[in-house]
């Protein structure tokens, strides 16, 4: 894009914060930012000035974006301007489907991401851009055109005046000045060529004497779909008729290049007859730019109807993936498949979409031979490793992949990822047995892959959001029917004593009776306080506001302790505990987190237990300590290992067991808050053992607010 040249964008809307941020994302130096506050302005600027690309806003006062977009379109300097909507409501498909019957090649909805509509506007303004190229280029060759023809006509006089020049050198001095268009003549009657001027053995290849020795090499040589119009002009010219038509042909090469041909019946010089003479003007690179431009118009159309399909499929997770292969069939080629990386990094396919020609058995191989190929340069898992594009052609390396290629009929095939926020979803295969792939096949490939990925991550954050809303849920009717339990004998025990009070009944209030009561009181709000304490752990890891205060202490003289606390709840639930302690372990720790996590882990173990043992080891390692708590319990199933660190989750059921599913949660982050780790090695019905590595020197560590997965040990 040339330094100086200004690119005309205009920008509709009647709000001026909005104006205020379209410029903001638009503040390019080549770009003119023109405002329109209302429908009837813009209507009026667009008929009078050609813009790039116009931002329209769907709901304004007066005249709306709907009316605003068919009222351009329908005459005036930008009637054939991309529109692009921008709307923070009309999301509906109705009204997606009424945008685009008005005029608009795509939707963006408020608030957009910054780099895409900069990304939209950039490729509409490069297209501008080129275009107005491409029509300056078309009228200098037209002019070009017309000062050879009327040379050609000057030249022709002057050598019938001027006998002693010869006929050769009459076209010579025209063509030297001429690279890109061949002067011929032939004869009226058989069309046999009789002059052809240098340049034709460049551009199609043939040498001189062939256009010369062959009859009618012009008509042998056209393209097959050609054929019927260029005879149809020859027979016109041959008439009389001066005729000028479009038509290509074939080189020496087999390449197609494109001819703008003009022919007309001339005298010979003395009397030998008529001639038919023409000048066949090299038009290829203008035709190459046209298709450049239909292909790319055709490609905004698909696009944004894909992008529409998507949007219509909402937030249905399994039905974007099929719609994702629905839309490319046959538009983008012959099959489609997708595929997905699942939780556990593997490739998996998702949906196909294929015409009726092709045998679904077939592409089946076909997609497990892709995936299986490992190659560090191509396949499946290199496009997924590297998040780059691959095209995969006859002659890959791979001779299993080859064999399938070549059973489909396959003539191009690509495999683009789909990519967001650089990390790689799936991929998107696609594959042709009609034509050869070009570059800007693959950039709407690219383009879809983009869009989908967009789709799929919309769809996986509201299925997380909405498992994320039931888990809060669930929790808080567990957590409310926990806090409830020690409340409840709290009221009855005050309700108890406000009766006696209220009757005067004191005599019945032995001091036995009394204590019995204020224990009992007294073990319900340590166990509120508990469960409350548990509450504000999970918001200060979540806040990132647990902090430590680090001490000397001792380890084993800790667990002891904690022992002799516990020792009633182990009575009472038929539990021996079993400690196997070094005399004593000495470090760096906080005493008090150190004894909420083994607190957790030892009521973990009575209330699981089964009135089994229980067993405590604490052992120095190296530069650190192990400690190990096991019981012979009920156990944990393999999948519950995975997430019983997670915040909220339970192994065994709620209503059964009671509990909140936070104290493993909270273990597991004063742990790695410590520097340390902790895994859990269980086996259903035959008990369960955490064990913890801490470091003995302080070793301060710094918890996200969400724990990452820890690592868990299948029990053989």
């Amino acid at each position: 894009m040339e330094a100086l040249e200004k690119i005309d964008i205009l920008l509709v809307d009647d709000r001026p914060d909005n104006f205020t941020v379209l410029e903001a994302v638009l503040n390019l130096p080549h770009y003119n930012l023109v405002r329109a506050t209302s429908g009837f302005e813009a209507a009026n600027i667009a008929a009078q000035t050609q813009f790039a690309v116009i931002l329209l806003d769907v709901q304004m006062p007066g005249k709306d974006g709907f009316q605003t977009a068919r009222e351009i379109r329908q005459q005036g300097a930008s009637k054939n301007t991309p529109i692009i909507f921008v709307t923070a409501i009309y999301g509906d498909e109705v009204y997606v489907n009424s945008g685009y019957d008005a005029g608009a090649i795509d939707y963006i909805f408020k608030p957009f991401n910054p780099h895409i509509l900069q990304s939209k506007v950039a490729v509409l303004a490069d297209l501008f851009v080129k275009t107005r190229k491409l029509v300056h280029q078309s009228e200098r060759l037209r002019d070009i055109e017309k000062r050879e023809h009327a040379n050609k006509l000057l030249e022709v006089r002057i050598k019938s005046i001027q006998r002693e020049h010869t006929l050769q050198q009459k076209y010579k001095d025209l063509v030297d000045s001429i690279d890109h268009c061949i002067i011929w003549s032939s004869s009226q009657e058989d069309l046999k060529l009789t002059f052809v001027s240098p340049q034709a053995e460049k551009l199609v290849g043939y040498k001189i004497a062939d256009w010369t020795n062959e009859n009618d090499l012009w008509t042998k040589h056209t393209h097959p779909e050609d054929l019927e119009l260029v005879s149809t002009f020859l027979r016109r010219a041959q008439k009389g008729e001066d005729v000028k038509f479009e038509h290509r042909f074939i080189t020496k090469s087999g390449k197609a290049v494109w001819f703008h041909t003009s022919i007309h019946l001339a005298d010979q010089e003395e009397g030998y007859g008529q001639e038919l003479r023409g000048l066949s003007v090299d038009i290829t690179s203008i035709k190459e730019a046209e298709l450049i431009l239909q292909e790319s118009e055709s490609a905004q159309r698909f696009l944004a109807e894909a992008g529409a399909q998507l949007a219509a499929s909402a937030l249905d997770y399994n039905k974007i993936l099929k719609k994702i292969a629905d839309v490319a069939v046959p538009r983008l080629g012959t099959w489609c498949g997708v595929h997905i990386i699942d939780d556990n990094g593997k490739i998996k396919t998702a949906a196909h979409a294929y015409e009726k020609q092709v045998r679904a058995d077939l592409i089946s191989e076909f997609d497990k031979n892709y995936q299986m190929t490992f190659g560090k340069t191509y396949g499946m898992s290199a496009v997924v490793r590297s998040g780059k594009s691959e095209v995969i052609s006859n002659d890959c390396g791979d001779p299993t992949l080859r064999r399938s290629i070549s059973d489909l009929g396959v003539k191009s095939y690509f495999c683009v990822p789909m990519v967001v926020r650089d990390r790689v979803l799936g991929t998107i295969t696609i594959a042709t047995t009609e034509k050869e792939y070009q570059k800007h096949d693959l950039e709407i490939m690219e383009e879809l892959a983009r869009r989908a990925a967009l789709a799929i991550e919309n769809s996986l954050l509201y299925n997380k959001a909405e498992a994320a809303i039931q888990t809060r849920d669930e929790f808080l009717s567990i957590a409310s029917h926990e806090l409830r339990t020690p409340l409840t004998p709290l009221k009855l025990q005050f309700q108890t004593t406000a009766k006696i009070i209220n009757e005067g009944k004191f005599e019945t209030l032995t001091p036995e009776k009394l204590k019995k009561m204020m224990n009992a009181s007294d073990r319900q709000l340590d166990r509120l306080n508990d469960l409350i304490e548990e509450l504000l752990n999970v918001s200060r890891i979540n806040l990132g506001r647990m902090d430590l205060v680090y001490g000397p202490m001792d380890l084993s003289q800790l667990i002891r302790n904690v022992a002799e606390q516990y020792k009633e709840q182990l009575a009472a639930s038929s539990c021996e505990l079993l400690l196997d302690l070094e005399p004593s372990i000495r470090g760096e720790w906080d005493s008090s987190k150190l004894e909420q996590v083994i607190v957790n882990l030892l009521t973990n173990s009575i209330k699981y237990g089964q009135s089994k043992p229980i067993k405590i080891q604490a052992m120095s390692r190296d530069d650190g300590v192990r400690i190990c708590i096991q019981d012979y319990g009920i156990g944990i199933d393999f999948e519950a290992q995975k997430k019983i660190f997670d915040l909220f989750e339970r192994a065994p059921s709620a209503k059964k067991y009671g509990g909140m599913g936070l104290g493993l949660y909270v273990v597991s982050n004063i742990v790695r808050k410590h520097g340390g780790t902790i895994q859990v090695e269980s086996k259903l019905g035959q008990g369960t053992t955490f064990t913890l590595d801490l470091p003995k020197k302080e070793k301060r560590i710094f918890l996200p607010k969400e724990s990452s997965r820890h690592q868990f040990v299948q029990k053989h």
